[in-house]
């Protein structure tokens, strides 16, 4: 994806789905990097006390925690299929804490991020946030086509 303004890099990191392309990268193909150890051994616990998994027995119910009850144990995951983002954006924005917290929730889900280089940019501050020279975008995609075949034989 190449370029990724904030205001996209902000949408595929929350998940937001309004365009073609959060769309397809809401969809994209991802796994399971970790099972949530937590979630798991309360279902033990409900099957082993006879109760459907997501049943409604008020017992079962109470012992399982929800999601919103244990933000920290959220399941983590990766894509199966690279995805290449080249972030360009005024150095303000790019210098935004935001900014990083929505490059490392893509890191974390295995995207590739190319960064911006810093240049004189379109509205005339000088800095960080020009996108990558196209060259080395098709060097980091060679590489990466380069692993995959390397790692499918």
């Amino acid at each position: 994806v190449a370029p990724l303004s904030a205001h996209s890099l902000a949408k595929l990191a929350g998940g937001l789905c309004d365009n073609l392309l959060t769309c397809v990268f809401r969809a994209w193909d991802f796994t399971e990097a970790q099972e949530d150890q937590q979630s798991t051994a309360v279902d033990k616990d409900c099957r082993g006390s006879g109760a459907a998994v997501g049943c409604n027995n008020n017992e079962c119910s109470e012992a399982r925690p929800t999601k919103r009850q244990r933000p920290q144990q959220r399941r983590k995951f990766r894509v199966r299929k690279p995805v290449v983002v080249c972030p360009a954006m005024n150095t303000a924005m790019w210098d935004h804490p935001l900014t990083d917290q929505h490059l490392e929730v893509l890191r974390d889900w295995g995207v590739t991020v190319v960064e911006p280089v810093s240049k004189t940019l379109a509205c005339g501050d000088t800095g960080k946030g020009a996108l990558a020279d196209p060259s080395l975008i098709c060097s980091v995609v060679k590489d990466l086509c380069a692993k995959i075949c390397i790692l499918q034989n």
